[in-house]
């Protein structure tokens, strides 16, 4: 038998009143320090922003951190696909993408060092600029992107893992050419 724990589907910001909006595509991750201590990351149309979730009592309840359209110096219209992952040192990652549609795009992970509570580190790891208009377009998009961070402490031998806690990042890129 699989145990599996099921809590309200749906989110309920401090105000009290649930969100109306979708959210779809849904990532969860459990902190392998903390088996209470869960993050999920789901698209949110309500802002059109990635929005991270908290529970720190084993998924009973839930609280939303929006994530920000603002990363290194470009204010995105839009994210969306999340991925969620924890490593062994407290620290909760959101993969997603960001875009001004048909402009540009990143690949963004943000960072929490408290168990996903706030994230204050929002790195691209890659950017890409959209196809442009007319029949033959050039350029390229990044989407959906996948994290996993590193936890475990040892190898199959006993071996300490040298790359413990390290983040790992991988995403679709299609390219466009022009004609030629």
């Amino acid at each position: 038998n699989i145990d599996v724990s099921v809590s309200n589907p749906v989110a309920t910001p401090p105000g009290g009143t649930p969100l109306p909006q979708y959210q779809g595509e849904p990532s969860i991750d459990l902190n392998p320090l903390d088996p209470d201590n869960l993050v999920a990351a789901s698209n949110n149309r309500a802002g059109n922003v990635v929005t991270a979730y908290l529970s720190t009592d084993g998924g009973l309840t839930w609280d939303d951190r929006p994530l920000t359209n603002f990363v290194n110096g470009t204010n995105y219209a839009e994210s969306e696909h999340p991925s969620v992952a924890f490593d062994r040192g407290n620290r909760a990652y959101v993969g997603y993408v960001a875009r001004n549609p048909g402009v540009d795009s990143a690949i963004v992970v943000a960072r929490s060092d408290d168990g996903g509570n706030t994230y204050t580190q929002f790195t691209e790891v890659a950017t890409s600029n959209a196809p442009g208009p007319g029949p033959n377009p050039a350029g390229s998009l990044d989407d959906f992107p996948s994290i996993v961070a590193d936890d475990l402490t040892a190898i199959h031998d006993g071996t300490p893992n040298r790359f413990l806690n390290r983040v790992y990042a991988s995403w679709t890129r299609s390219n466009f050419f022009g004609p030629g």
